[in-house]
């Protein structure tokens, strides 16, 4: 049985590592010694590592749905209800770690001044962009009902993202650090953004007495936790309450688990030195990011390359278009605008722009909550897979061309 974690215990994947260091990675006995001292760059470092986990789930749910036995294993996982367990479960988990950034993001007050505004309006048009992308895009007569995947072109999988900054930035990791923070920010707005998506358009018409019994658990949890200093399990079993009344609501989850990850109370137990919401989000972040995100995106990338009859190829390509164009245009041109204020590069805010094309965890959640069941589901997941592995390759090139145009110019600049 897996065992939630308290807060000194942590899987592999979140130990605080250099890049000289990673092949020490199973060096358990000197895990604390190398405890990162910025709870941001301990955040970064969790979803960097945790990239490589899904990015493999996802080419082996790619992989075992084009074998013979695919379409059984999926049909099984169907007929079980486990994909649909994995999924409700990894979605409440995921936005119940968004809710705990924000808060704590908004305490330390990230999330506020000019720099910030400007982030968020890159956050904000590398939603709009993509989106708009898309429907125009499927206007066309050859891709009816796909208009509403538009919510699955618009995230950013952080994981994925900051992934591709750490590998691009070679030796410069001050400069790695910086375009983190500010990629990190960035994926904050846009999820909060995705969190209302899909609230407002992934969800059918909600019964309203349930949505008021969710309000009502979460505002009782709010006020008893601050009182109470209720932690980890409090939080867990409310988050499975407000879960499974969002479904029988009609509601999609994200919202409700939000909600609650932002009711986490920021106050210090007696005797110990950490917040209480700083203490949940450091003991689950790197399980939910680990093993709970790695195991939905598998479940729901069982998905054959060969399209099943009906399927329009072209939505592929679309979707693929959009996103890749879209946060280019979108995260990449605002950055690009603002990069002196920003202390950012041109190859920087471009990097960056690729980077946030890297679209799959949020996506997948997209599809699953738009178009799945319908002819449209296995095109655009497809074309998210592929938005994301164009997005891991260029933005690596690009950054890792920037990053050697620049230590070139300092090395001129110092002879």
């Amino acid at each position: 049985m897996l065992r939630i974690p308290s807060s000194g215990c942590s899987p592999i994947w979140a130990c605080d590592l250099s890049d000289e260091q990673v092949p020490k990675a199973f060096d358990l006995l000197s895990r604390e010694s190398r405890a990162p001292h910025n709870f941001l760059e301990r955040f970064v470092r969790v979803e960097a590592r945790a990239a490589g986990l899904i990015l493999g789930a996802a080419a082996l749910g790619v992989f075992i749905a084009s074998m013979p036995f695919g379409a059984d294993f999926t049909h099984r996982l169907e007929t079980s209800h486990l994909r649909s367990i994995i999924s409700e479960v990894a979605v409440t988990g995921f936005f119940l770690l968004v809710g705990l950034e924000l808060r704590r993001e908004a305490a330390h007050g990230a999330l506020s001044g000019a720099i910030a505004r400007v982030l968020a309006f890159a956050a904000v048009a590398g939603m709009a962009v993509p989106a708009a992308i898309y429907l125009l895009l499927v206007r066309s007569p050859s891709t009816p009902g796909a208009s509403s995947g538009w919510v699955a072109v618009v995230a950013t999988d952080i994981a994925v993202a900051t992934a591709i900054i750490a590998i691009s930035g070679g030796g410069a990791k001050s400069r790695t650090a910086h375009l983190r923070t500010l990629l990190l920010t960035i994926a904050i707005f846009d999820d909060i953004g995705a969190v209302f998506a899909l609230a407002l358009f992934g969800s059918d018409a909600p019964n309203l007495l349930l949505v008021t019994v969710i309000l009502a658990v979460v505002a009782a949890y709010a006020a008893l936790a601050k009182r109470l200093h209720l932690g980890g399990w409090a939080v867990a079993a409310v988050a499975a309450t407000v879960c499974i009344l969002s479904i029988q609501a009609g509601l999609h989850p994200s919202l409700a688990a939000f909600a609650v990850g932002c009711a986490v109370p920021r106050v210090k137990a007696p005797g110990t030195k950490e917040p209480i919401d700083e203490r949940i989000e450091r003991g689950w972040h790197p399980w939910i990011a680990g093993i709970l995100l790695p195991l939905f995106v598998f479940v729901n990338t069982l998905v054959p390359l060969t399209l099943r009859a009906g399927s329009p190829a072209i939505l592929i390509a679309f979707t693929a278009v959009a996103i890749l164009l879209g946060k280019v245009m979108g995260v990449g041109g605002v950055l690009l605008m603002a990069r002196k204020s920003l202390k950012i590069s041109v190859g920087e805010a471009i990097t960056l722009g690729i980077a946030a094309a890297a679209a799959l965890t949020v996506a997948i959640i997209g599809v699953e909550a738009t178009v799945a069941g319908t002819v449209n589901a296995q095109p655009v997941s497809i074309g998210i897979l592929l938005a994301t592995l164009i997005a891991v390759v260029a933005g690596i090139t690009v950054g890792r061309a920037t990053n050697r145009k620049q230590v070139s110019s300092s090395t001129s600049r110092e002879l």
